[in-house]
């Protein structure tokens, strides 16, 4: 039977509706497929105390395997996963989902989950996908040739977590980048984003949770549970703070729960509340949406990374031999991805350039270099012999050093400036040198990154010099290492 509840506030005396739920029951079983062919079958194992839910109200199943649940419309009914039983397919996971649609007229829905063992390691790799977002045939041309064609060929994840905006506002292009992350040959995992919401209004995730199954899940792998949640409107709603409160009730106090959301939490107007709703266990935030990389410890438990974005600065920018735009993003990392290791409750994470080799992590700029960066004026300012390292992966609580010829180890100093290469790229765009014909002008500004180091050379010989950076912290970073070639001609230091 449909259940509606109503709310009122009472005011002078009249009573006004404060707002209305529609709630339907959703009842099915949990299963062993054992013959694998999505249907429960006599004799097959029924799964007692997995954990169902709507994004809401959590249930276990009974001990025949049942279970029931009142769901509001719009929701999608959701096993949370035990990291040893799946779904008998690749692909995207949560397209096995039911989502809850009222114009069926159903007085009852009926859906069982048929689940299959699964290997469950402790030591494992994500790849962390932050904001492919498409906005047309061109653009889904760049993901297709760059990031999906990479993520087909690094088969040694354990899965792919995408992070909203998969499209831009484009109902069509969302359909198109779904059947994109259903080829690849990992299981995948989707967050919705701000711009993957209807273009209809008011504007909802609906679509999305159609076409993926869900905008809200949570599943647990190795001594991990991913918790996805919707706050594309920039709050994190009721529904998901009380969904978060009974999770990290229920959850063993050796897991780590991982949260995997679009908006950083910076952005988030109830933050305070969903850091409640955590409480004190120790929590790894995932994030994406602000098409930069930055880090952010909000207590001594939780660490959140904002990861970045695939398409950089929106598939815009100067364009290389292939066509693709280059769309460097604001705090001077190029268009990327993360790779998560988890190794127990134990984690890092990796930064990916697209189409970049894994060692570059890091880009080193040296004053005197380029003889064009003494016609910016931004630049020619700095003092000659100055070592700018955009760390992209960094944070103010990195440690990062630099030995210069096989020297020892020096620290270098994290500085509040903006990366050289965007400063060029600014200047490039004032002076109409870019966009050149057939690109897009790259929409950056005069904003400082949060991951520069710097450091001065000493008075060097004329000849050729190697300078190697490395940088480590206790916050997740996996220690990298780079090097970097340069001369010094006789005009330098003088």
């Amino acid at each position: 039977m449909m259940l509606k509840y109503f709310f009122f506030l009472l005011i002078s005396g009249i009573i006004i509706p404060f707002y209305s739920v529609s709630q339907v029951k959703v009842e099915g079983i949990v299963f062993v497929d054992k013959n694998k062919d999505g249907k429960y079958q006599q004799g097959e194992k029924l799964l007692k105390d997995v954990l169902i839910s709507s994004g809401d109200t959590i249930v276990k199943t009974t001990r025949k395997g049942t279970y029931q649940l009142m769901v509001a419309n719009g929701s999608s009914v959701f096993p949370v996963l035990p990291g040893n039983i799946g779904f008998n397919t690749q692909g995207i996971s949560s397209r096995t989902f039911k989502f809850i649609d009222f114009a069926s007229k159903e007085s009852v829905i009926r859906h069982d989950f048929a689940l299959i063992p699964v290997d469950n390691p402790t030591e494992f790799r994500v790849d962390v996908i932050g904001d492919v977002q498409v906005n047309d045939m061109d653009e889904l041309h760049y993901a297709q040739q760059t990031v999906f064609s990479e993520l087909m060929q690094n088969g040694d994840k354990d899965f792919t977590l995408f992070m909203g905006d998969l499209s831009n506002d484009n109902d069509s292009m969302l359909l198109k980048v779904r059947d994109c992350i259903a080829s690849l040959p990992s299981i995948s995992w989707s967050i919705v984003g701000n711009h993957d919401l209807t273009e209809a209004k008011p504007r909802s995730s609906e679509m999305f949770s159609q076409l993926l199954g869900t905008d809200v899940f949570a599943f647990f792998r190795g001594k991990a549970c991913f918790i996805g949640l919707n706050n594309s409107k920039g709050y994190v709603p009721q529904p998901q703070i009380r969904f978060i409160r009974q999770l990290m009730q229920l959850l063993p106090k050796d897991i780590l729960p991982v949260i995997c959301q679009h908006i950083p939490l910076y952005s988030v107007s109830n933050r305070d509340e969903v850091l409640e709703a955590i409480g004190s266990r120790s929590c790894l935030v995932l994030s994406a949406h602000a098409h930069n990389i930055s880090r952010h410890i909000w207590n001594k438990n939780i660490n959140e990374w904002v990861v970045g974005a695939a398409c950089g600065s929106w598939w815009v920018g100067e364009k290389d031999y292939r066509g693709i735009p280059s769309a460097l993003q604001q705090c001077g990392a190029p268009r990327n991805y993360f790779q998560l290791f988890m190794n127990g409750t134990d984690y890092h994470l990796k930064f990916k350039g697209v189409d970049l080799d894994p060692s570059h992590q890091m880009n080193i700029w040296i004053k005197g270099q380029d003889v064009l960066d003494d016609s910016i004026a931004a630049l020619s300012r700095l003092p000659e012999g100055l070592v700018v390292a955009n760390i992209y992966a960094g944070s103010d609580s990195t440690k990062v050093e630099y030995s210069l010829n096989g020297s020892d180890w020096m620290l270098m100093s994290h500085t509040d400036m903006a990366d050289p290469t965007v400063t060029r790229i600014i200047e490039w765009n004032s002076r109409k040198y870019y966009p050149t014909k057939y690109s897009k002008k790259i929409p950056l500004r005069k904003h400082n990154s949060p991951h520069i180091w710097t450091c001065k050379l000493p008075k060097l010989e004329e000849g050729s010099h190697i300078i190697k950076i490395r940088a480590s912290d206790n916050y997740g970073l996996l220690p990298i290492e780079q090097s970097r070639i340069f001369y010094i001609s006789k005009k330098v230091n003088k």
